[in-house]
Protein backbone atom coordinates (compact mmCIF):
# COMPACT_ATOMS: atom_id res chain seq x y z
CA UNK A 1 0.00 0.00 0.00
CA UNK A 2 1.43 3.07 -0.80
CA UNK A 3 1.11 6.05 1.88
CA UNK A 4 -0.44 9.47 1.45
CA UNK A 5 1.57 12.50 2.16
CA UNK A 6 0.13 14.75 4.77
CA UNK A 7 -0.41 18.03 3.36
CA UNK A 8 1.16 21.00 4.95
CA UNK A 9 -0.10 24.43 6.04
CA UNK A 10 0.46 26.09 2.92
CA UNK A 11 -1.76 24.12 0.68
CA UNK A 12 -4.50 24.52 3.25
CA UNK A 13 -3.45 28.47 2.90
CA UNK A 14 -3.68 28.26 -0.86
CA UNK A 15 -6.64 26.43 -0.97
CA UNK A 16 -8.09 28.87 1.19
CA UNK A 17 -7.05 32.29 -0.32
CA UNK A 18 -8.50 30.41 -3.75
CA UNK A 19 -11.82 29.64 -2.19
CA UNK A 20 -12.05 33.34 -0.55
CA UNK A 21 -11.27 34.17 -4.72
CA UNK A 22 -14.08 32.23 -6.26
CA UNK A 23 -16.67 34.25 -3.54
CA UNK A 24 -15.29 37.82 -3.72
CA UNK A 25 -14.81 37.89 -7.06
CA UNK A 26 -18.84 37.08 -8.08
CA UNK A 27 -19.84 39.22 -5.78
CA UNK A 28 -17.56 42.34 -6.48
CA UNK A 29 -18.76 41.75 -10.57
CA UNK A 30 -22.55 41.55 -9.09
CA UNK A 31 -22.30 45.19 -7.22
CA UNK A 32 -20.25 47.06 -9.82
CA UNK A 33 -22.17 49.69 -11.18
CA UNK A 34 -23.94 49.25 -14.12
CA UNK A 35 -25.05 51.80 -16.47
CA UNK A 36 -28.98 51.94 -17.45
CA UNK A 37 -30.34 50.81 -21.18
CA UNK A 38 -30.70 53.48 -22.94
CA UNK A 39 -34.57 54.55 -23.92
CA UNK A 40 -35.42 54.94 -27.99
CA UNK A 41 -36.57 58.09 -28.89
CA UNK A 42 -39.18 57.89 -31.87
CA UNK A 43 -36.74 57.82 -34.65
CA UNK A 44 -36.06 54.30 -33.16
CA UNK A 45 -32.10 55.98 -31.64
CA UNK A 46 -31.02 55.74 -28.07
CA UNK A 47 -30.43 58.77 -26.38
CA UNK A 48 -28.37 57.68 -23.53
CA UNK A 49 -28.68 61.31 -22.18
CA UNK A 50 -32.70 59.95 -20.88
CA UNK A 51 -33.63 58.95 -18.02
CA UNK A 52 -35.46 55.74 -17.22
CA UNK A 53 -39.48 56.29 -16.96
CA UNK A 54 -41.00 54.77 -13.41
CA UNK A 55 -42.72 52.32 -14.68
CA UNK A 56 -38.97 50.80 -16.21
CA UNK A 57 -36.95 51.91 -12.82
CA UNK A 58 -39.52 50.02 -10.69
CA UNK A 59 -38.44 46.61 -9.52
CA UNK A 60 -41.63 44.05 -9.42
CA UNK A 61 -41.19 41.12 -6.76
CA UNK A 62 -42.00 37.78 -7.57
CA UNK A 63 -45.78 37.40 -7.55
CA UNK A 64 -46.60 40.87 -8.25
CA UNK A 65 -47.53 42.67 -11.54
CA UNK A 66 -47.36 46.69 -11.88
CA UNK A 67 -50.82 46.55 -12.92
CA UNK A 68 -51.88 44.29 -10.31
CA UNK A 69 -54.51 45.76 -8.10
CA UNK A 70 -54.04 44.08 -4.74
CA UNK A 71 -50.55 45.65 -5.04
CA UNK A 72 -51.65 49.29 -4.89
CA UNK A 73 -54.49 48.45 -3.02
CA UNK A 74 -51.87 47.26 -0.26
CA UNK A 75 -49.95 50.17 -0.82
CA UNK A 76 -52.73 52.51 -0.26
CA UNK A 77 -53.89 50.67 2.76
CA UNK A 78 -50.40 50.73 4.18
CA UNK A 79 -50.50 54.57 3.82
CA UNK A 80 -53.52 54.79 5.65
CA UNK A 81 -53.50 52.38 8.43
CA UNK A 82 -52.23 55.25 10.96
CA UNK A 83 -54.72 57.59 10.54
CA UNK A 84 -57.76 54.47 10.37
CA UNK A 85 -55.90 53.20 13.70
CA UNK A 86 -56.55 56.65 15.10
CA UNK A 87 -60.49 57.01 14.14
CA UNK A 88 -61.77 53.42 15.43
CA UNK A 89 -60.16 54.79 18.68
CA UNK A 90 -61.56 57.37 19.12
CA UNK A 91 -64.71 55.65 18.16
CA UNK A 92 -64.99 52.73 20.49
CA UNK A 93 -63.03 54.58 23.30
CA UNK A 94 -60.13 52.30 23.36
CA UNK A 95 -56.86 50.77 21.21
CA UNK A 96 -58.11 48.14 18.95
CA UNK A 97 -56.47 46.27 16.01
CA UNK A 98 -57.58 46.62 12.46
CA UNK A 99 -55.55 44.17 9.99
CA UNK A 100 -54.20 45.76 6.64
CA UNK A 101 -54.97 42.69 4.70
CA UNK A 102 -58.63 42.77 5.70
CA UNK A 103 -59.31 46.27 4.61
CA UNK A 104 -62.28 45.92 2.25
CA UNK A 105 -61.74 48.85 -0.32
CA UNK A 106 -65.02 49.34 -1.61
CA UNK A 107 -64.91 52.74 -4.03
CA UNK A 108 -61.69 54.79 -4.85
CA UNK A 109 -62.50 58.36 -6.25
CA UNK A 110 -61.28 61.52 -7.41
CA UNK A 111 -62.85 64.54 -5.51
CA UNK A 112 -61.51 67.04 -7.78
CA UNK A 113 -62.07 64.97 -11.22
CA UNK A 114 -59.22 63.87 -13.87
CA UNK A 115 -56.02 63.18 -12.63
CA UNK A 116 -56.54 65.07 -9.57
CA UNK A 117 -54.46 63.94 -6.59
CA UNK A 118 -57.52 64.29 -3.77
CA UNK A 119 -59.17 61.04 -3.26
CA UNK A 120 -61.97 59.81 -1.06
CA UNK A 121 -61.95 56.04 -0.23
CA UNK A 122 -64.79 54.00 1.00
CA UNK A 123 -63.60 51.10 2.81
CA UNK A 124 -64.96 48.80 5.34
CA UNK A 125 -63.18 47.30 8.21
CA UNK A 126 -63.30 44.75 11.30
CA UNK A 127 -61.60 46.03 14.48
CA UNK A 128 -60.78 43.45 16.99
CA UNK A 129 -59.14 43.29 20.39
CA UNK A 130 -57.57 39.44 20.52
CA UNK A 131 -58.01 36.31 18.58
CA UNK A 132 -60.93 35.72 16.49
CA UNK A 133 -62.69 38.25 18.95
CA UNK A 134 -64.15 41.18 16.02
CA UNK A 135 -65.89 43.32 17.34
CA UNK A 136 -67.75 44.74 14.82
CA UNK A 137 -68.05 46.29 10.99
CA UNK A 138 -67.82 49.72 10.35
CA UNK A 139 -67.80 51.70 7.10
CA UNK A 140 -65.16 54.14 6.93
CA UNK A 141 -64.50 57.27 4.22
CA UNK A 142 -60.89 58.37 3.92
CA UNK A 143 -59.96 61.43 2.27
CA UNK A 144 -56.60 62.43 1.30
CA UNK A 145 -54.77 64.96 -1.06
CA UNK A 146 -50.81 64.82 -2.68
CA UNK A 147 -49.32 66.10 0.15
CA UNK A 148 -49.70 63.16 2.24
CA UNK A 149 -52.61 64.38 4.41
CA UNK A 150 -54.95 61.40 4.90
CA UNK A 151 -57.96 61.98 7.03
CA UNK A 152 -61.18 60.05 7.98
CA UNK A 153 -63.80 61.80 7.80
CA UNK A 154 -66.45 59.21 8.60
CA UNK A 155 -66.52 55.77 10.59
CA UNK A 156 -69.78 54.16 10.36
CA UNK A 157 -70.94 51.09 12.85
CA UNK A 158 -72.37 48.71 10.02
CA UNK A 159 -73.02 45.62 12.52
CA UNK A 160 -72.04 44.83 16.53
CA UNK A 161 -70.62 41.97 18.03
CA UNK A 162 -70.55 41.21 21.87
CA UNK A 163 -66.85 40.95 23.38
CA UNK A 164 -65.44 37.99 25.71
CA UNK A 165 -66.20 40.08 28.55
CA UNK A 166 -69.96 40.76 27.99
CA UNK A 167 -69.92 44.22 26.38
CA UNK A 168 -71.23 44.95 23.30
CA UNK A 169 -69.85 46.51 20.69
Amino acid sequence: MKKHKRWGAGVYLRMGALAAVCLIIPLWAGCAPRKPPAIQDAAGGADENTALSAQDATPVTAGAQAGDPELWQDLFVSACMPAILEAVEDAYGMALMVDPWAVNILRVSRADGYRSFCFVIEAEITPYDGPHNILGRDRITIESDGTGWIEITSLRHIEGFAADDGRAA
